[in-house]
């Protein structure tokens, strides 16, 4: 399930461009980088002695014009979720089953939009927030990055992960959005008003066209979204309903329980409903958990989502440059130096 997390993608997609324009991403970089000695002054008295590390990662973020004043050592636990739901009571099966019917038909529709926290895939119990938006023939996924905390999960010290992720927002900004149309993908970092086509990558590459349909099921199959009518209908014939009292709030909630694919396990969902909206939804298998937790679930959808017509456009290569000067990005993105 967590490859389904569009960050995981977003990271592949990144690492796949650096490949297919021959640069490698995050080299070696001297601590010779020429700064303004005062400056790097200045940020040694703030954060004390740093290491090699950390001071490589200091004079690259200097050196792209960042300011001493800009750097704050992020020391705030990460959004979290909440624990698991406890066990509930029966219900009758009359209760749930409309608020199945209702969310199955909203993921089948040609319009759809969600506002959500999910699991991350660092593990533990840091949230990533995300949106997804579905416009007839067009989605779009949205996932807010926390770099500095990935940075720190990959080994770094709160020092260098607080100067190598500047970096990395001063050129990509925190969120990153994938639209995905019938003519191709477009990779947009919307706090940098900036967008890359990717229409190209996979004839370039040698990889089949994407297949949109196929792709919006997957997507959706991470917020509870069935792939097909028939899978709908299997999972609305095995709920076990019940209800739930969490935090002074009285859920509905669907378990369904399927066989996976190709083995002998099983994946159990749970829906919990509060009122007539879905709030979340958690997917557990032997050897994985996955969560979700739902703010918006509607069939308003925002189209600024889609929109990139006043965006500046980037290239491949200059997609790979960005990233060439980021010491420690390959390792980030999971590609060699």
């Amino acid at each position: 399930m967590k490859k389904l997390i569009c960050l995981c993608l977003a990271l592949a997609v990144l690492a796949s461009l650096a490949a297919g324009c021959n640069v490698v991403i995050g080299p070696e970089v001297p601590t010779t980088v020429p700064v303004n000695e005062a400056d790097l002054e200045a940020v040694r008295n703030q954060f004390g002695e740093l290491d090699a590390d950390a001071e490589e990662a200091l004079r690259i973020f200097l050196s792209e014009g960042g300011r001493p004043e800009d750097l704050v050592i992020d020391d705030t636990p990460p959004m979290t979720m909440p624990p698991p739901m406890p066990e509930g009571s029966p219900a009758a099966p009359d209760v749930v089953r409309p608020l199945m019917e209702k969310m199955f038909a909203t993921f089948a529709s040609d319009s759809f939009m969600i506002k959500a926290r999910g699991t991350s895939p660092l593990g533990g119990a840091s949230a990533a927030p995300m949106t997804i938006a579905m416009n007839r023939d067009a989605i779009a996924f949205e996932v807010e990055i926390d770099w500095a905390g990935m940075l720190r999960a990959e080994g770094q010290s709160n020092a260098q992960a607080a100067f190598t992720s500047a970096s990395i927002q001063a050129l990509l900004g925190k969120r990153m959005r994938f639209v995905i149309e019938t003519n191709g993908v477009k990779i947009v970092f919307p706090d940098k008003n900036t967008y890359m086509s990717l229409s190209d990558l996979a004839e370039e590459e040698g990889e089949e066209p994407l297949n949109l349909e196929e792709f919006i099921r997957t997507l959706s199959g991470m917020f509870g979204g069935a792939a097909s009518e028939q899978e709908a209908q299997k999972r609305m014939d095995s709920i076990v309903p019940s209800r739930v009292t969490a935090d002074g709030k009285e859920y509905l909630c669907a378990t369904v329980t399927l066989p996976m694919e190709g083995t002998n396990e099983t994946v159990i969902m749970r829906y919990y409903f509060l009122g007539e909206e879905l709030r979340r939804v958690e997917t557990q298998t032997a050897e994985d958990s996955v969560m979700v937790e739902i703010d918006v679930f509607t069939s308003q959808v925002d189209q600024s989502l889609f929109n990139t017509n006043d965006m500046r456009t980037m290239n491949l290569e200059e997609m790979a440059k960005m990233g060439s000067n980021i010491p420690n990005l390959g390792g980030l993105l999971g590609v060699g130096g």
